[in-house]
């Protein structure tokens, strides 16, 4: 059962809607509407506002951004790319610029195959005890918030690796990166 504020497939056909729904899921993976409103230092309603398809408010841009800077995930950013048809994909470092860092979230690939390992586990327990219960629903619900998460700050960083590897037509080195080298 679909509640008021849970879009349907025609909702995500308005601009505004649809602005609206990316915006619930940026609160979501920031923990909340009280999180994201101590994050971002606005109220606990201007949140609620923002993200509720009956009221006129549209999130302001520097909340946005903050919000999308605190989580790490430009959720919004590629909602409005979308809208005016175009992807969104991170630039590649320009020459010179610190490429330091950019390989210590590949690790991060074994925390995604965690999550996802948590999740199947959650819900064969739920299987063989024929109930699915709150507190199981939450915990995938969290698990699959942290495996969007980070899959995505993954992807942008394969995609800012391929750029350098396209740019300088040499391999990116891990065993070297990771061993503390280069």
């Amino acid at each position: 059962m679909r509640t008021k504020c849970e879009p349907s497939d025609a909702d995500l056909t308005d601009p505004v809607l649809k602005i609206k729904h990316a915006f619930r899921m940026l609160v979501k993976q920031a923990g909340g509407v009280e999180a994201a409103a101590a994050e971002v230092g606005i109220s606990i309603a201007s949140i609620s506002n923002y993200t509720n398809p009956n009221k006129p408010d549209q999130v302001r841009v520097d909340v946005m951004h903050a919000l999308e800077r605190a989580i790490g995930d430009p959720v919004m950013l590629r909602v409005l790319a979308d809208l005016h048809g175009f992807e969104l994909t991170p630039k590649a470092p320009a020459d010179g610029d610190d490429h330091q860092g950019l390989d210590i979230h590949l690790p991060d690939s074994m925390d995604v195959t965690l999550k996802a390992a948590e999740i199947g586990q959650a819900l064969a327990d739920a299987i063989e005890r024929g109930v699915m219960t709150e507190e199981t629903a939450l915990r995938i619900e969290d698990r699959c918030g942290r495996i969007v998460s980070r899959a995505v700050k993954m992807r942008d960083v394969a995609a800012r690796i391929r750029a350098i590897v396209k740019k300088s037509r040499k391999p990116w080195s891990l065993r070297a990166r990771v061993k503390g080298g280069e």
